[in-house]
């Protein structure tokens, strides 16, 4: 089933209303009114129902109720009145179903509605089943049209849907890139500063460590404490190396030590 019939269309919900009211003219009989104001109106609220759906929690369920119950309630204005001006419901029908089922279920469905409104025409009424054809024919023509057009509409919300999936993919794919570019370059900053800083420090301790063992004692005390703030450093360098390398594994760490 599809589910692009997400947003609320004014435009379509007035068209469906008007396309009762107009069949409610149309047929309007002195001897069936009141019923036929009922099947007719019941067809209209499950189809302000079906169109108000998106407001609700759950939309996909009473969706699916509300094309039953318009299905039923044009089954009731079929057994109400012979008229086949009444398969104009039908059309409005056929616009809502690609939005709610498959392209297949919903030509199934339709041809379903059109042959149970077929059969009552032609048993029930007892009309002639050639004339019936002919008129169903007609309708189920513009049925077809309006199942077409909406179908349409269905597959341009979903390409633009996948569009839009296919863009946050690729605006996600390039923050990553730009977060992997700044981390190797900063990476590479710090196995830099690792490299000059590092050794050098290292030269400057093994250098200190000689001429500690070298010089007299007040002076010795100096070297010494030299040779540990270059061992601090050393260890402040190696600290800030680790904590570049470690967003990359253990590897990285390993090479810096």
């Amino acid at each position: 089933m599809s589910s692009a019939h997400d947003r609320f269309n004014p435009t379509l919900c007035i068209s469906g209303l008007l396309a009762a009211i107009i069949t409610l003219v149309i047929l309007k009989t002195p001897e069936i009114t009141v019923q036929l104001h009922s099947f007719i109106g019941l067809f209209g609220a499950a189809f302000l129902t079906l169109n108000l759906s998106s407001f609700l929690s759950r939309p996909q369920p009473i969706r699916v109720a509300a094309i039953i119950v318009q299905i039923v309630a044009y089954v009731g204005v079929c057994l109400t009145t012979p008229h086949f001006m009444s398969a104009i419901l039908l059309v409005v029908l056929a616009g809502q179903l690609p939005f709610v089922f498959s392209m297949r279920l919903a030509v199934m469905m339709l041809l379903g509605v059109n042959l149970a409104a077929f059969t009552v025409h032609t048993t029930f009424y007892d009309l002639n089943w050639l004339n019936v054809l002919v008129g169903n024919l007609l309708y189920v023509a513009f049925q077809l049209f309006s199942l077409a057009v909406s179908r349409n509409v269905v597959q341009e919300q979903l390409a633009r849907a996948a569009l839009e999936i296919k863009n946050a993919e690729l605006a996600a794919t390039q923050t990553m890139l730009e977060q992997s570019v700044r981390l190797s370059e900063r990476l590479q900053l710090s196995r830099d500063l690792h490299d000059i800083c590092g050794h050098q420090l290292t030269a400057l301790t093994l250098n200190l460590e000689f001429l500690s063992h070298q010089a007299t004692s007040p002076v010795k005390e100096g070297i010494l404490e030299t040779k540990q703030v270059a061992k601090e450093l050393l260890a402040e360098i190696r600290k800030v190396v680790r904590a570049a390398a470690k967003p990359n594994g253990h590897r990285l760490k390993t090479r810096v030590d």
